[in-house]
């Protein structure tokens, strides 16, 4: 079995096994990978037969797996391992000396057998706008806190290639000392990365007003 970059196709097949799996994964995401993070995707390939797709991205000292998918007929039959591996390898040729990924159930088991701990639990939170404006607290100013700095501080080290490729399409949101992109894709709109060096209960308000107000209806 052969891991390679994908074609247009590989990644309609993709597309159609995230959606059958309830996944909301963002156009701007996918264009991501089909741009300048091609090298970053694996598609493993048993002949002709497509046989899943996973991402793997670095940065300077620690690297994101992602996006980890095979065919239902073909899971079970180390597919998902080869895939996993292929994803490791590739970070830890980058330098990577941290690897971080969120786990679904089904997937689960390969990381814990990997040697992958959990270190926490994602909620994932969705907003519907209401039909009126909302009201917005004080005006915000973009400039009081950089998102970049308060990345660099919580991850500690520069996600600066990220930050700018998601900013291409993202509203930067600030107030005080807490920050945040309104990221509006056509399809979803995401709220994040978002931080607060001091976790002042006004100001963090404050933004979340300003995103509901500023975001797509």
């Amino acid at each position: 079995m052969d891991v390679r970059t994908p074609t247009e196709s590989d990644w309609h097949q993709f597309d159609q096994l995230a959606a059958a799996e309830g996944w909301r994964v963002p156009a701007s995401e996918r264009a991501l990978f089909r741009s300048g993070w091609r090298d970053a995707v694996g598609v493993l390939r048993d002949g002709d037969r497509f046989g899943g797709l996973v991402t793997a991205v670095g940065y300077e000292t620690s690297g994101w797996v992602g996006n980890l998918i095979v065919p239902p007929e073909l899971r079970g039959k180390g597919y998902g391992r080869r895939l996993f591996r292929w994803a490791l390898e590739e970070l830890e040729a980058a330098g990577a000396r941290s690897i971080w990924l969120t786990a679904s159930e089904l997937g689960r088991p390969i990381y814990e057998k990997s040697g992958f701990r959990a270190v926490g639990c994602i909620e994932r939170w969705r907003f519907a706008p209401a039909s009126k404006p909302l009201q917005v607290g004080q005006a915000i100013n973009a400039e009081q806190a950089s998102l970049p700095t308060l990345d660099q501080e919580a991850w500690s080290e520069r996600r600066q290639s990220l930050l700018e490729l998601l900013s291409a399409q993202s509203i930067p949101l600030a107030c005080n000392d807490s920050a945040a992109l309104l990221q509006k894709g056509r399809d979803i709109q995401i709220l994040g990365p978002w931080y607060s060096a001091d976790l002042c209960p006004r100001s963090n308000r404050t933004l979340l007003q300003q995103a509901l107000a500023m975001a797509d209806p």
